[in-house]
């Protein structure tokens, strides 16, 4: 995640870094909200929030509200504890452990091997939310329409 702040946000200064330590293992190991989730969000607060209470923020909470949608649709939780046992429940067929390449275990049926694997998928799904922002009016309108709800 921090190659992806970088890359998102320039120049990362070191108590951002810092400040992102307590969410590992889903806040201090409590296996509550997905580290990389959460981090998720705040690049997209740094890109795309306010830094004055009267600034417009519609899309930052759009963009958001999609990561976190789209990261619970994909990954199916947002609570590292239950990211963790998917993690740690290896791929079987039978008493056999499944042997095909992990690419395809993910592909047919999201097991996960390691926490760095979800680290990666999370990103990439960031990555495809950030790319929305550049046409932001259909984003705008899902969020209106979700919030209206």
């Amino acid at each position: 995640m921090l190659a992806v702040g970088k890359h998102v946000l320039g120049d990362m200064q070191p108590m951002w870094v810092r400040m992102t330590t307590g969410l590992a293992g889903g806040f201090g190991a409590l296996q509550e909200a997905c580290g990389v989730l959460s981090a998720g969000v705040m690049v997209i607060g740094g890109a795309y929030g306010r830094s004055l209470p009267d600034e417009e923020d519609d899309l930052a909470l759009a963009l958001a509200a999609r990561y976190t949608e789209r990261f619970l649709s994909v990954l199916g939780h947002t609570a590292c504890g239950q990211l963790w046992e998917m993690v740690e429940a290896p791929a079987h067929s039978g008493d056999q452990l499944d042997r095909r390449p992990v690419s395809e275990i993910i592909e047919a049926s999201g097991d996960l091997r390691s926490c760095a694997e979800l680290v990666e998928r999370g990103v990439m799904l960031l990555l495809e939310v950030l790319d929305e922002a550049e046409d932001a009016d259909p984003l705008l309108e899902w969020y209106a329409a979700k919030m209206q709800r």
